[in-house]
């Protein structure tokens, strides 16, 4: 995302803040938003998942071991796929890169 933080998915809540009004204006005034001004949100991060646990650093690992160039040919093997036969390739993807069940889920 370009932010630095290695984040490649979060989940967050949007909740709206109340605005703060300046010192001396009247209750109304600062109760009533104005027509033109939309109300500040807040944003709250629930979960988020690193770029290192994400889907696309999986695909560039897999573009890497069959020898292409990671983060740049992952779409060769996008149209490949459609050639294979994933009878033959699980069974080696799975002792690879297969999933386990988290304990402390």
């Amino acid at each position: 995302d370009g932010r630095g933080d290695f984040s490649a998915g979060k989940v967050v809540v949007v909740s709206a803040t109340p605005a703060v009004a300046p010192k001396g204006s009247s209750k109304a005034a600062r109760q009533a938003p104005q027509p033109s001004e939309a109300p500040p949100e807040q944003l709250r991060t629930l979960d988020s998942t690193t770029m290192f646990d994400s889907v696309g650093f999986l695909w560039a690992f897999v573009t890497a071991a069959l020898g292409f160039k990671p983060f740049r040919h992952e779409g060769k093997l996008t149209g490949l796929a459609a050639r294979g036969d994933a009878k033959k390739t699980l069974p080696i993807f799975d002792s690879v890169m297969g999933l386990a069940q988290d304990e402390g889920a």
